[in-house]
């Protein structure tokens, strides 16, 4: 009896557990459009295209210490809001 019991309040954890992952995920969501609409209204475009010619220029990088480089500067540049996403 007392086994039963333990199983469905794991199971009720888990699935616990996985819902909040879900809302975790559709908040992470709801916020990337929030900042891209925040781009377009502040900057008047998308500033999302120069993350791609960055990592298209590591592709030709010579050393790991440039693309270091590249890669602490795409974080710096996209700030602590982006560094969470």
């Amino acid at each position: 009896m007392i086994v039963i019991i333990a199983l469905v309040l794991v199971v009720m954890l888990m699935l616990m557990l996985v819902l909040m992952l879900i809302l975790m995920l559709i908040l992470m969501l709801i916020l990337m459009l929030v900042l891209m609409l925040m781009q377009v209204l502040v900057f008047g475009e998308i500033v999302a295209p120069r993350l791609i010619s960055v990592s298209r220029e590591c592709l030709f990088c010579k050393s790991v210490k440039t693309w270091k480089k590249t890669l602490i500067y795409v974080l710096s540049s996209y700030g602590g809001a982006r560094l969470l996403l």
